[in-house]
């Protein structure tokens, strides 16, 4: 056997082994890595925490309420004066006993009574996914069922900031923010929401109206990751989003006048 030959045999046994161990480790890592992958890509792509937004009613309200005042009850309202804090509480007790539910009344919208929840979306994957679409699904209506409201006109013109979902139209919204170019426009064909990899939570201000009509719901988000395109849902916590609607002939109207803060009867007034 020739010098040459021993050399190469030589060189072959000292490298074999750490070559095999090289092919190993890439192996190794490479499993690593996917698994690592997989268990990331596991549970929800993200989580959300959803309040809604605080209404004051000095910015334009409109409160629905499920049965008809008394006479008795008509006459504490009437005649009470909200900047006063005994007559302010007897005021809460009794909307609150009446089933009441405040709607937002911001300026300029054709039909604008609202409910407006911040949501608040988190993701801990290392991976990045992006949301890409948002609806309101499931959704379920029937004509308002409020029998009295109480309006509490706005003091001024008031925008909205997020996204705008019109559920007696399409479940789906447009941009909300009046100083966009793209206002009015559908919400996801020009934005989207990154999170994970270390990305800022995402926050959305979601105002919904429903028209005339009941509705509850839940949002299915769509999103996208390395993987291809996915849906998740979004709930009041445990609960569907429900809204109720501005009943087309309500039975009892009264509207706030002020300062002070008082009501007329306005149910037969036309002169309101």
């Amino acid at each position: 056997m020739t010098l040459a030959v021993v050399t190469v045999l030589a060189l072959l046994g000292w490298a074999f082994p750490y070559t095999l161990d090289y092919l190993s480790t890439e192996t190794t890592t490479r499993r690593t890595k996917e698994a690592e992958e997989k268990i990331d890509r596991e549970g929800p792509a993200f989580t959300s925490r959803v309040r809604e937004e605080e209404v004051g009613l000095d910015g334009g309200v409109v409160i629905t309420m499920d049965r008809p005042l008394t006479p008795a009850e008509s006459e504490t309202l009437t005649t009470a004066d909200l900047g006063k804090e005994e007559d302010a509480r007897r005021f809460n007790k009794l909307v609150a006993s009446h089933g009441g539910e405040k709607l937002n009344v911001p300026a300029g919208r054709t039909d604008p009574y609202t409910r407006v929840w911040l949501m608040d979306l988190f993701s801990d994957r290392a991976a990045s996914l992006s949301i890409v679409g948002m609806r309101a699904k499931d959704l379920r209506c029937e004509p308002a069922s409020a029998k009295t409201v109480l309006h509490f006109p706005p003091q001024g013109a008031g925008t909205y900031e997020g996204m705008w979902f019109d559920l007696s139209k399409n479940p789906y919204p447009t941009i909300a923010d009046r100083s966009d170019k793209h206002f009015g426009k559908p919400f996801f064909s020009y934005k989207k929401i990154d999170l994970g990899n270390g990305a800022t939570p995402g926050g959305l201000r979601v105002g919904v109206t429903s028209g005339a009509k009941d509705c509850d719901w839940v949002f299915e988000v769509e999103y996208r990751d390395a993987e291809g395109t996915h849906t998740q849902q979004i709930k009041n916590g445990e609960k569907r989003f429900t809204i109720d609607g501005y009943p087309e002939h309500p039975e009892q109207t009264f509207v706030s006048f002020g300062p002070p803060d008082y009501f007329k009867d306005c149910s037969t007034d036309a002169a309101c």
